[in-house]
């Protein structure tokens, strides 16, 4: 197992932290939902069910097995938007939902939910801050400073193992896909740059 390291210096150096000594529940403020203290997130409903989409932007909530009316679940999430089929809802992402439960408070529609040490599969609740804290605190420039270089040493990475994903014979964007996750923004970046200018330039 890796060594967990506290602030990563590229996205392979990231890892899940170690779980707590005590594991605290921390319930939404609105929502039937709460969050464990590394981010887990689980349905106060017995019957309903609720999924985290794999890019984290949405979080599903369907009504599950009893099949209760709809709208008590639109009652349940009055802001939420329809889901992919009539027994379902979407609301929105994972890290403002566990922001709201963690701080017990309202995260702004606009609002950007940062991950203090750009490590994704880091979801306590110390590893969380706005994009506002950080502007109000005179931090801003160096947060930026520290994403950027945060990213382009993980695009060099992701190079290196193209590299070697080429050598032997496999697709590179489906192989570094696999193994960091379409949903983590440093592979974004990654693959954009490399279906636009190959690996000479990336």
């Amino acid at each position: 197992m890796s060594e967990f390291i506290q602030n990563p210096r590229h996205i392979f150096e990231c890892y899940y932290p170690p779980a707590p000594e005590e594991i605290e529940f921390f319930q939404h403020p609105v929502y039937p939902i709460g969050s464990y203290s590394h981010g887990l997130m689980e349905m106060l409903h017995d019957t309903w069910n609720l999924s985290v989409s794999s890019n984290r932007a949405h979080i599903h909530i369907s009504l599950g097995w009893a099949k209760t009316p709809i709208e008590d679940l639109k009652r349940a999430f009055p802001d939420a938007n329809k889901g992919s089929d009539r027994n379902s809802l979407r609301i929105r992402g994972l890290l403002p939902v566990l922001y709201e439960c963690y701080f017990q408070t309202d995260v702004p529609r606009r609002e950007r939910i940062i991950l203090k040490n750009f490590n994704p599969y880091d979801l306590r609740k110390e590893n969380m801050t706005t994009l506002s804290q950080v502007i109000a605190e005179g931090k801003h420039e160096e947060y930026l400073e520290k994403k950027h270089d945060f990213t382009e040493l993980s695009v060099e990475e992701m190079n290196n193992k193209a590299r070697e994903a080429i050598n032997r014979g496999l697709d590179p964007v489906e192989y570094l896909g696999l193994i960091v996750g379409n949903s983590v923004p440093q592979y974004q970046v990654w693959k954009k740059r490399y279906l636009k200018f190959g690996l000479g330039r990336v």
